[in-house]
């Protein structure tokens, strides 16, 4: 089989795309490009598998062949002395491609609902919070959110250096490290990504405040150092990918505003990024009233 390249076709998560107007929007620029990092991982190699990968994929495609499932995706970022994250919610029926999707950030402000979106398997809607009605969104994926994250392996034999599986309990826990060569192509990989985003944005005639925001993010992911990525898998008694979770430890330049209100890089410090995806129940016919709930606020 071919190996593809590691980087996913979707880059809008780099982060250069914010605009500029308070330290949390600088924030929320960083978690972006940590995130657009994670997301570019969703890509399949082949070659001759480990014992652990191909116990991997069994459970994938066990997943796979589900009827319907709920789960999360949350990912956390801890760096300069506070955690921030977002976590997305998301109900399934894999047999008509309909699904529902809620979308949550959480800050020093608390946890919120910024976003809700519902498929009927040919096009995606978005709940407008002010006036409780649903838009039909133009162009985007129709794929249940996240759930590449469990069906989808990012790597191979190769790019492994260390496995470890464990049973306890009826449950098998699979972890992978993985090799200096496999982070350096991934961060190469990457940044051609966002220097692409990065001259895309540049011509969308945005504002100067929000074109310098994207540069100095663009400069700061430049500098990134990856330390360290390890991938923790959990496959359940019936066989089935239940939980799924990278953390990745990184080093990189703050990103601090300077007395003009504009920001600059400025030293150093060390960020820890979780991204884990947690199958909460499948094959239920409860998972599917939500999304008939949304179905019929559509339709009216």
């Amino acid at each position: 089989m071919e190996k593809k390249s590691r980087h996913a076709d979707t880059h809008a998560g780099t982060g250069v795309s914010a605009c500029v107007d308070s330290r949390r929007t600088v924030r929320a620029a960083t978690v972006a490009a940590f995130a657009s990092m994670l997301t570019a991982m969703a890509v399949t190699g082949g070659m001759t598998e480990s014992a652990e990968l191909g116990e991997m994929r069994d459970a994938m495609r066990r997943l796979k062949r589900v009827d319907n499932l709920q789960f999360t995706c949350t990912g956390t970022l801890q760096g300069d002395g506070a955690e921030r994250g977002e976590r997305v919610e998301v109900w399934s029926d894999q047999l008509s491609g309909s699904w529902v999707a809620e979308y949550y950030v959480t800050d020093e402000d608390g946890t919120r609902r910024y976003q809700k979106e519902f498929c009927d398997g040919r096009a995606v809607y978005v709940y407008i919070d002010w006036n409780g009605e649903w838009e039909r969104r133009e162009g985007g994926s129709v794929k249940t959110p996240c759930l590449e994250t469990l069906t989808v392996l990012p790597y191979d034999n190769r790019d492994i250096a260390e496995a470890e599986s464990v049973r306890k309990k009826g449950k098998q826990r699979i972890s992978f490290q993985f090799t200096q060569e496999f982070l350096g192509a991934l961060s190469a990989e990457n940044m051609d990504a966002a220097e692409r985003s990065f001259r895309t944005y540049e011509k969308s005639g945005v504002s100067e405040d929000a074109l310098h925001l994207a540069e100095m993010t663009l400069e700061q992911y430049r500098r990134t150092q990856q330390e360290r990525i390890t991938a923790v898998y959990t496959i359940d008694a019936e066989n089935v990918l239940c939980e799924g979770m990278y953390k990745v430890e990184s080093v990189q330049p703050q990103l601090n505003p300077d007395e003009t209100g504009k920001v600059q890089l400025g030293g150093e410090q060390k960020l820890k990024l979780q991204v884990k995806t947690r199958v909460y129940r499948y094959n239920q016919a409860g998972i599917l009233n939500k999304i008939e709930q949304c179905r019929s606020e559509v339709r009216y």
